[in-house]
């Protein structure tokens, strides 16, 4: 599974200057910051400081606290980073584990409260039209989308009271 989302503003900001709620980020240099259309109503609020993400496939660190629908990241060293790049929260780039680890809880716990966003297939990406594959923004539009990689499954119990395993919808 994939989690991403967009940068949605992008903030100079000076040494000394503090960012996010009870100023838990202070700028030691000047700061280059990206705001990201993802926060806890989406998924965690465990992320911190240093948690890494990856922003059109390069790693960056989480700055401050997330907040309940954004959250913010150092683009200092990512200077073509702007309004619109991609921002993969977990995927092939940025293991789910690495993740959980920096946020102090395990993967399975992210997995889980990934919520709100609309969920997309991987053979929905494909379903393209006229046999062209479809780009994830196509599918979702612009903003957050949590891409699955495997067709998700669910238990089903029949009135038999045995369990059967069936195909949710795309």
């Amino acid at each position: 599974m994939k989690a991403r989302s967009e940068i949605i503003a992008v903030r100079d900001v000076s040494t000394g200057e503090a960012i996010c709620y009870r100023a838990r980020f202070v700028a030691d240099r000047a700061t280059r910051v990206g705001l990201v259309a993802f926060g806890y109503a989406d998924g965690s609020r465990a992320a911190d400081n240093g948690t890494p993400v990856a922003v059109d496939k390069q790693r960056a660190p989480l700055i401050g606290r997330v907040s309940m629908d954004m959250l913010t990241v150092d683009l200092t060293d990512l200077p073509n980073a702007r309004i619109g790049s991609e921002v993969e929260l977990w995927g092939p780039n940025i293991p789910v584990g690495d993740v959980a680890a920096s946020a102090g809880t395990i993967a399975y716990e992210l997995l889980c409260n990934a919520k709100r966003a609309p969920r997309v297939t991987k053979s929905r990406l494909l379903e393209g039209s006229r046999g062209r594959t479809t780009s994830w923004r196509e599918v979702v539009g612009e903003g957050l989308a949590f891409v699955f990689v495997q067709p998700r499954r669910c238990s089903a119990t029949l009135r038999s009271g045995r369990p059967q395993k069936r195909k949710l919808p795309n």
